[in-house]
């Protein structure tokens, strides 16, 4: 089963194996469906504002826990740019080695 959990105080992750890309953002959609409505709080409506990474490894690579949160995280900022679900790009993170090799 997939497993949901709390990372930061603002922040939570999915885990979800053996998906495609398309059923990843599939997942995505649906959070951010789902999210979108004002939560009701006694007598007020509040909007919350959500941003979706999606992260995952490629078959055979040995990616931690952590490289996968960084991954997520470095997918979800680019998220909050551009519209709120972002998947991760290699382009877009700032601690590849590659690019850390060049400062």
């Amino acid at each position: 089963g997939d497993l949901v959990g709390r990372v930061a105080s603002e922040a939570f992750a999915v885990l979800a194996g053996d998906l495609t890309p398309a059923q990843a953002r599939s997942i995505g959609d649906r959070l951010q469906a789902a999210l979108s409505e004002p939560l009701a709080i006694d007598t007020l409506a509040v909007d919350v504002l959500v941003r979706i990474g999606i992260a995952g490894c490629e078959p055979g690579e040995a990616a931690t826990a952590a490289d996968l949160l960084r991954r997520a995280e470095v997918a979800a900022t680019r998220a909050a740019a551009t519209g709120g679900i972002a998947a991760y790009a290699p382009d877009n993170d700032p601690y590849t080695p590659e690019l850390l090799s060049r400062v």
